[in-house]
């Protein structure tokens, strides 16, 4: 019991003196370098996994621009991330361009789902003017989530393939 009580007091003391802070772990990586990372990144599996990271960072760094009012830094991250987006789609596509099961693509689509819906709390948040860039945005993040999904799905029920074109008989 005066242990714990000891323990406890101690604690506390160590929390009020300024210099005695218990060590947090290392710092996040800033938006920059985990863009310089996704940059040089030339495998499109790690490219996707980097993707994850640096839009969860830049969404972060987006939060605290739109905090500070400092809402066209939101919309230069939003339009970055969708840049980074766009490339790591292409590169999986390029790479794996048959592979639905590659789970890249459903780290993808899982993240880009998420992203899109924090994308529209942002626009309900930012004044008028920036709204239609972040809506280009969103659209574009749309697009590409939709490749995803038939890229994971390619043989969806009640939708018709397209049928070849008929070949015209030859008159002799």
């Amino acid at each position: 019991m005066k242990a714990q009580l000891f323990r406890t007091q101690t604690c506390l003391i160590l929390l009020l003196i300024p210099g005695a802070r218990i060590p947090r772990p290392a710092a996040q990586e800033s938006v920059a370098q985990l863009q310089e990372r996704f940059d040089q990144e030339s495998n499109s599996g790690q490219k996707a996994k980097l993707l994850i990271r640096l839009g969860q960072a830049e969404f972060v760094a987006s939060r605290q621009a739109g905090e500070k009012g400092d809402y066209s830094t939101v919309d230069v991250l939003m339009e970055k991330y969708r840049d980074n987006v766009q490339v790591a789609f292409q590169a999986l596509k390029k790479e794996h361009p048959n592979d639905s099961n590659f789970g890249a693509y459903r780290s993808m689509e899982i993240h880009l789902r998420k992203s899109l819906r924090e994308l529209q709390e942002t626009i309900i948040t930012v004044p008028p003017e920036y709204v239609p860039p972040l809506q280009l945005v969103r659209k574009d993040l749309e697009e590409v989530q939709d490749q995803l999904l038939r890229q994971l799905f390619p043989k969806r029920p009640g939708e018709k393939s397209p049928s070849p074109p008929q070949k015209k008989p030859s008159s002799p």
